[in-house]
């Protein structure tokens, strides 16, 4: 998820905390930059049943 706003580096609030907690208990994880406008990438390994 990104926008084209003015980004920074202020620090995870507490929405973001908590998606990183849940997404590293699925052995996940969430990625923020914030250099022109916020980027937040999320990934998840995912198996395929068969």
């Amino acid at each position: 998820m990104a926008d084209d706003g003015v980004g920074g580096n202020a620090p995870d609030g507490n929405g973001l905390s908590g998606m990183r907690e849940r997404i590293s208990a699925l052995g996940g994880e969430v990625r923020r930059t914030g250099t022109a406008g916020t980027t937040v990438t999320i990934a998840v390994q995912v198996e395929v049943a068969a």
